[in-house]
């Protein structure tokens, strides 16, 4: 068991590692000294707006996700107080002053969803909300959003479909804890983590959920109580794995053919990753148990 988690973790790290380099400093690991703060690297925010105390609208958090991807995350908050400068608002986007307009970062391949980590404590009616836009040779062909206005005080994923297109050759993000559709300004002093952003894949515990040529649908998901795999038949036999979040191994299966039902009662409501290898090649999938 030990090989086989070794192998599994060294070709989804082979696999999928472009697809997390792309987004700049996406895990938010990597700060920037700038005297009194510090500013996350490749992520413009409003932290040198403050001229005075230590209310900064961006901060480096050791309250991460998954516990094993990483030391930090961002901590994101809103500064009523400080209106209408903009150290008030709690937002920040890729690059720097002129990354709200403009595209940033290359991107590979086409990406279709942006995944990612969050918490989120509103007050008054301020929104969590994250923005992608895409561009080919600069203009604007597309993009996605994301957001909800629920308390969120436990690290979930989020996904962001982004809609067709034909290609793309860059992007920029934007993230807000201060969106409000009644007002230009935030309601409340609200707050927001985000962790591990990256394309087509949730990263897992340093690695990465990977799509493969071995497909199998999950029902429901997220889910109570049980799960319902089903599989192509294609006539081989399957290995399944259940991960927790730290890696450990916790149910093995195996010998599976087109369908097999996981008994998930006795398992606490959280996220769990499903791992399934036949000789037809490999595949992964967040389970999510409310």
């Amino acid at each position: 068991m030990k090989s086989f988690k070794l192998l599994f973790i060294a070709s989804a790290i082979s696999s999928y590692a472009h697809l997390y380099a792309q987004i700049p400093n996406a895990g938010f690991e990597d700060w920037t000294n700038q005297g009194n703060f510090m500013n996350p690297t490749g992520w413009w925010c409003a932290n040198d707006s403050v001229q005075f105390g230590n209310l900064y609208p961006a901060n480096r958090s050791t309250d991460h996700f998954p516990p094993n991807s990483g030391n930090y995350s961002i901590r994101i908050e809103n500064h009523t107080e400080l209106l209408p400068s903009w150290a008030a608002f709690g937002i920040i986007w890729t690059g720097g002053l002129s990354g709200n307009d403009y595209p940033v970062f290359a991107i590979q391949g086409h990406p279709v969803t942006l995944y990612g980590y969050y918490k989120f404590l509103p007050q008054g009616i301020d929104t969590f909300e994250i923005h992608i836009r895409l561009y080919e040779n600069g203009i604007d062909i597309g993009g996605g959003l994301f957001k909800t206005a629920e308390m969120v005080n436990s690290w979930q994923p989020f996904s962001l479909d982004i809609p067709d297109y034909d290609t793309a050759d860059s992007a920029r993000i934007m993230i807000l804890a201060c969106y409000n559709n009644d007002a230009p300004n935030p309601s409340g002093n609200s707050v927001l983590f985000i962790d591990n952003l990256s394309f087509d894949s949730l990263v897992v515990d340093g690695i990465n959920t990977e799509k493969s040529e071995l497909n199998f649908m999950v029902s429901p998901n997220p889910f109570t109580e049980q799960v319902s795999l089903r599989f192509d038949s294609d006539g081989t036999d399957k290995q399944i794995v259940l991960y927790d979040l730290n890696g450990r191994a916790l149910m093995v299966s195996q010998g599976i053919k087109s369908q097999h039902t996981l008994d998930m009662q006795n398992r606490a409501p959280g996220m769990y990753l499903l791992s399934v290898v036949s000789s037809k090649g490999s595949s992964r999938k967040l389970l999510v148990k409310q």
